[in-house]
């Protein structure tokens, strides 16, 4: 339940769109079912649709023109544009923003994810 708030939340700031429209890629139908109940955003099976996309568990490059965040480090491998990626660490949730790709996509946060935004060579090469 604290994940999906932290995400809920990253949704709306990124959006900044009352109601965003969520399309997710590699989540199993539980994960997806969960989101869904303990937020208010809607999830759109079309990516079309989306204003903002969830991957997990990807195999192969996605390039899409929309703002797109990672539940996984591995999918960062296939996904040259996710802007962030929420994991969890021994237990801790962890989540990183990429200065890189946030300022490529224009995307402005509020102050509040200043300390979770670091440089995605520094992560990538860890």
């Amino acid at each position: 339940m604290y994940e999906i708030k932290i995400l809920s939340k990253l949704v709306k700031d990124v959006t900044r769109i009352k109601n965003p429209k969520v399309y997710f890629i590699g989540l199993d139908r539980e994960e997806i079912k969960v989101f869904k109940k303990y937020t208010n955003i809607k999830v759109t099976l079309s990516i079309k649709d989306a204003d903002f996309v969830f991957v997990k568990n990807l195999r192969r490059p996605l390039k899409i023109n929309k703002p797109v965040f990672s539940l996984d480090f591995k999918s960062l491998k296939y996904c040259k544009n996710c802007f962030g990626v929420f994991s969890w660490r021994n237990g801790r949730p962890m989540l990183i923003i990429f200065k890189e790709v946030i300022n490529s996509l224009k995307i402005h946060l509020p102050e509040d994810y200043d300390y979770f935004i670091d440089s995605k060579k520094y992560i990538l090469s860890g």
